[in-house]
C-alpha cells in the first residue's frame, strides 16, 4: 500500500516539473518525446529537462553574452531627448556637469522620472569620455558653475608654470587676460619674498576660477589663510593684497606672555603630565593652554629665541671631591716651584689593561671604502703599561705588568730610586688609586727612606693628587698620545708585537726630548691631549683614548 502511494507522488512530481519546462521553453505538452524506457535513455532525458529548466536571469545573461543580443526589455526613458535635446547641449558646453543637464531636463519636461537621473549621468560620463577635448582647452573657457572643474593636474602645471615665470598670457583663458592686474600677478609669481609670492599665486587661482583646495595642496597657505587673502583681493584688489600690514604689537615682544611662557618652562614636564625630562614645543603649548594662556608654537619659538635660549647637550668633566683638593694641589705647585737640579718629580700612572685585537679609530679613507670592527672579537693578549713621567727632562721610565697593586708600585719606585740614584729628593706623584695610596707601599718608602744615607740612595717624597683628579695626572696625556699614535686603528699579531711598536713610540719619545730638553705639547708631537706640565686648568685625561 506504501509502495503504491510512493510511486503516485513520484508520478505526480514528474508531471509537475513537465509542466514548469513546458512553460520556459514553451514547448507544447503533447509535442513532448516520450521518455525511453532504458536506463541510460532516461539519464539522458533527465539532462536534457535540466539543461531546458533555467531561471529568468540566467537565460538573461546568456543571451545578453550571446552574438545575437536581443533589445531592451523595458522602453529608453532619453529615447525623446537624447539625440535632439541632450547631445547638443553637450556639445554646445563642452565638461557639462551631468546634473546641469538632469536640472535643464526635468525643467523642460517636468514629465520626466527622478529616478533617470543615474541612467542619464552614465550616459554623459561615456558620451563626454569619447567626445569632449582635452582638459587644456576645457580650463580656457570661461567659467560656469555648470561647468566641471579641471583635474589637478592641470591647475598644478598652472601653478608651477607661474611660479618658474615661465607662463604667458596665451595660456590662460580670455576672461582672465582680461583682468586689470593680471601682468602684476604674473610677475609677482615669479619674483619677490615667499609670502609675496603664495599671494600672487592665489590671486591667480582667483581669477582663473581655481579651487582653494588646489592651493591647499600646492601647497601654497592653509585654508584659512587662503579664504581670508581672496576676500581681501576680491573687496580691495591685488594691491591690497600685497601690501605688507605693520604688526606693531607682537605677542612675544608681550612681557607677560614671555613670563607665562618661562614659569611653565622653568617647572618638569611631570607637573604638567608629560613624562619626559625635557620639553618639547608642542608640550609647553599644551600647558601654557591648560593655564589658559592661548599662544602659538611660532610666539613660544620667538619668545625662547629672543632671550637667547639654545639647545645645549651638557658636556662631562672630570671634578674632583677630595676635601683637601686646594691643599694638595698647592703643595705640588709649591714643589714644582722650587725645585733644585739636585731633584726630580714623576708623574705616575698606569695604561690599561686593554686586549690586543682589531681597533677603532678615525683614518682617512678612499670615497669606496668604509672601515669597520666586528663588535665580537677574540683577544689576541692583555697588557698593562706602568710608567713615570719625569717632568723636569720629560723623560718615560716603563715596564709591562700582569696587574695593577701595589707591589707592581713598590716595584717601579725601586726602579727610579736606582735609576735617579744621583739625585738627593724624588717626589712621586699619583693618583687616589687603592694599590697607590696602600700601607704596604707607605711602609716600604718609610723603609728605603731609613736606608737612603747608608745606600746613597734618594729620599722618596709623595705628593699624591687629589681624589678623582685624574685629570690633573701629567702622564695622562702621554699616554693619550700614544694610544692615538699607536694602539688606535691597530691590528697586532699578539702582545708581543704590540709591546714592540710602544715601546718604539716611547724610545723615540725619549730620545727626542733628550735632544730637546723643551717640555713636550702640540707644537712638537701634535699627538698629545695638552702639554706635559702640572697647570690646573689642564685636562690630561681623554677618555676617547682609554
Amino acid at each position: 500500500m506504501r509502495t503504491s502511494s510512493v510511486t503516485e507522488e513520484q508520478s505526480a512530481l514528474h508531471r509537475r516539473n513537465d509542466m514548469i519546462c513546458d512553460n520556459f521553453t514553451g514547448q507544447p505538452t503533447g509535442e513532448r518525446v516520450q521518455p525511453m524506457n532504458t536506463r541510460n535513455a532516461e539519464a539522458s532525458h533527465l539532462t536534457t529537462k535540466k539543461a531546458q529548466h533555467v531561471t529568468p536571469t540566467a537565460k538573461f545573461e546568456a543571451e545578453t553574452q550571446s552574438p545575437s543580443r536581443r533589445g531592451r526589455r523595458r522602453p529608453d526613458p532619453l529615447a525623446g531627448f537624447w539625440d535632439h535635446e541632450i547631445v547638443p547641449m553637450l556639445k554646445g558646453a563642452p565638461a557639462l556637469r551631468p546634473i546641469s543637464v538632469y536640472r535643464e531636463l526635468r525643467a523642460r519636461h517636468p514629465q520626466i522620472r527622478p529616478g533617470v537621473r543615474r541612467t542619464l549621468e552614465r550616459r554623459i560620463r561615456a558620451w563626454q569620455t569619447l567626445n569632449d577635448p582635452s582638459p587644456d582647452v576645457v580650463f580656457l573657457q570661461l567659467p560656469s558653475p555648470d561647468r566641471r572643474l579641471p583635474p589637478p593636474q592641470v591647475a598644478f602645471s598652472l601653478l608651477r608654470a607661474a611660479h618658474q615665470g615661465i607662463l604667458q598670457l596665451p595660456d590662460l583663458p580670455a576672461h582672465a587676460r582680461a583682468h586689470k592686474s593680471i601682468s602684476d600677478i604674473l610677475n609677482r609669481c615669479k619674483s619677490g619674498t615667499l609670502a609675496k609670492r603664495n599671494k600672487a599665486l592665489l590671486a591667480l587661482a582667483v581669477v582663473c576660477g581655481l579651487p582653494l583646495g588646489y592651493l591647499a595642496e600646492y601647497p601654497v597657505a592653509s585654508e584659512r589663510s587662503l579664504y581670508r587673502w581672496k576676500g581681501l583681493f576680491i573687496a580691495s584688489g591685488f594691491l591690497a593684497l600685497m601690501e605688507t600690514v605693520p604688526r606693531e604689537k607682537l605677542r612675544f615682544k608681550d612681557a607677560s606672555v614671555a613670563n607665562a611662557i618661562f614659569n611653565i618652562l622653568h617647572e618638569p614636564p611631570g607637573l604638567h603630565g608629560f613624562h619626559r625630562t625635557n620639553w618639547r614645543q608642542v608640550d609647553l603649548h599644551a600647558a601654557l593652554k591648560n593655564t589658559g594662556t592661548n599662544v602659538s608654537i611660532w610666539t613660544i619659538r620667538r619668545v625662547v629665541r629672543a632671550n637667547k635660549y639654545q639647545w645645549r647637550k651638557a658636556k662631562v668633566v672630570l671634578t674632583s671631591n677630595d676635601p683637601e683638593y686646594r691643599t694638595k694641589v698647592d703643595n705640588i705647585k709649591r714643589i714644582l716651584s722650587t725645585l733644585r737640579d739636585d731633584e726630580r718629580f714623576f708623574s705616575i700612572d698606569e695604561y690599561g689593561p686593554f686586549t690586543v685585537r682589531l681597533m677603532t679609530g678615525r683614518k682617512l679613507c678612499a670615497p669606496d671604502q668604509f672601515p669597520f670592527v666586528p663588535q665580537w672579537q677574540k683577544g689576541r693578549g692583555t697588557i698593562i703599561l706602568t710608567g713615570a713621567l719625569e717632568l723636569r727632562t720629560n723623560q718615560i721610565t716603563r715596564f709591562y705588568s700582569e696587574k695593577k697593586n701595589t707591589n707592581e708600585m713598590i716595584k717601579l719606585v725601586e726602579l727610579l730610586r736606582r735609576q735617579y740614584g744621583a739625585m738627593k729628593t724624588v717626589y712621586i706623584s699619583w693618583d687616589a688609586a687603592g694599590w697607590h695610596a696602600s700601607k704596604a707601599l707607605d711602609a716600604r718608602v718609610e723603609f728605603m727612606n731609613g736606608w737612603a744615607m747608608h745606600d746613597q740612595a734618594p729620599t722618596i717624597e709623595l705628593a699624591p693628587l687629589p681624589s678623582r683628579a685624574q685629570f690633573l695626572n701629567v702622564i695622562e696625556s702621554v699616554f693619550s698620545g700614544m694610544s692615538r699614535a699607536v694602539i688606535q686603528n691597530s691590528n697586532f699579531e699578539d702582545a708581543s708585537k704590540a709591546k714592540e711598536a710602544i715601546d718604539r713610540y716611547l724610545a723615540d719619545r725619549n730620545r727626542f726630548y733628550g735632544s730637546h730638553p723643551k717640555r713636550a705639547g702640540r707644537k712638537i708631537w701634535k699627538l698629545e691631549r695638552c702639554q706635559a706640565a702640572f697647570q690646573e686648568e689642564n685636562n690630561c685625561k681623554d677618555p676617547r683614548c682609554r
